[in-house]
């Protein structure tokens, strides 16, 4: 975890908990940068993950994303270069 975060061994709440596909879960939110693109923030989760997927499962257990917003920012921007493209094509074939 220290390669993506700061881990801190302390409660934010004693009156909640959580749970993720039915069991007992840690949830662990690591907010952006207010100058940072989160594109290249998530980016580094992936081989993090993996790493710590190779520690004991006693110690780490199951590791899974519960939430990625990076794939609606990336389909938006998909969607904004096809558009342009399709406004120059549209622009061409008319002018």
């Amino acid at each position: 975890m220290e390669d993506i975060g700061t881990v801190d061994l302390n409660a934010q709440s004693w009156t909640s908990s959580i749970e993720m596909n039915g069991q007992h879960a840690v949830f662990i939110w690591r907010p952006g940068d207010p100058t940072g693109n989160p594109l290249s923030l998530v980016g580094g989760y992936p081989g993090a993950v993996a790493r710590n997927r190779a520690q004991p499962a006693v110690v780490i257990g199951q590791m899974q994303v519960a939430y990625d917003s990076t794939k609606f920012i990336q389909a938006s921007i998909d969607e904004v270069q096809f558009t342009l493209a399709a406004a120059v094509v549209i622009v061409s074939l008319a002018g």
